[in-house]
């Protein structure tokens, strides 16, 4: 991303953000719904980082997001804060999950399970307080992007939203991409225009 498109992008998950965790603590079910959609990669992000070689990331995510469901009204807090609160909620349930291998160790892999939880230091799964580098930031900020916009893809047809996938997530030529699908370049340039203004018409229902 350029540093316009940066800076465009961090202010509308701001904005969406915020009004998507006001709309999920006055039950909205659908707004929880899009929240989880969001933040699904980015906490399967979190949880690969500190359980490299676990099976099971899916289900601590699972886990995740159903403590945070209960404790939202807790939360008070900005956009930026709700990422890092997310964050720590991870790491606590990575904690557990580390926890629940050493307390099983006959049917989760013996002494093995023992020997990882003690690889990882308890501050730093427990509280998640190790700052991501500039380039963890931008790979969060790529999968929160992945993630907002799959809020809309059941309006597309797969090709379309392979079209504008590739471009506009992936970054490829929008030639490669038309010459790989079998559709002209201006195809690929209606779909990834198409997906925008939906994304656009989406975002704009998110009022607070």
């Amino acid at each position: 991303m350029t540093e316009h498109s940066e800076a465009s992008f961090v202010s509308t998950v701001d904005h969406v953000t915020t009004s998507l965790v006001a709309r999920a603590k006055r039950l909205d079910n659908d707004a929880w719904r899009r929240l989880v959609t969001t933040y699904s990669r980015l906490v399967c992000f979190w949880c690969r980082k500190k359980l490299p070689q676990s099976a099971d990331v899916e289900g601590v995510a699972q886990d995740v997001f159903l403590a945070a469901a209960v404790g939202i009204n807790n939360f008070d807090g900005n956009s930026k804060a709700f990422r890092n609160w997310l964050r720590t909620i991870t790491y606590r349930q990575v904690a557990n999950h580390w926890r629940r291998e050493q307390d099983e160790p006959r049917a989760r892999g013996g002494s093995a399970a023992k020997v990882l939880l003690n690889e990882i230091p308890s501050s730093e799964i427990d509280e998640g307080d190790d700052k991501p580098s500039t380039i963890e930031i931008e790979q969060e900020n790529s999968l929160l992007y992945s993630g907002l916009i799959e809020n809309i893809r059941h309006h597309f047809s797969d090709q379309t939203w392979t079209a504008f996938w590739q471009v506009v997530i992936d970054g490829r030529d929008p030639s490669h991409v038309a010459a790989d699908l079998g559709i002209s370049r201006g195809a690929v340039y209606t779909a990834k225009s198409r997906v925008l203004k939906k994304l656009r018409e989406d975002l704009s229902f998110d009022e607070i």
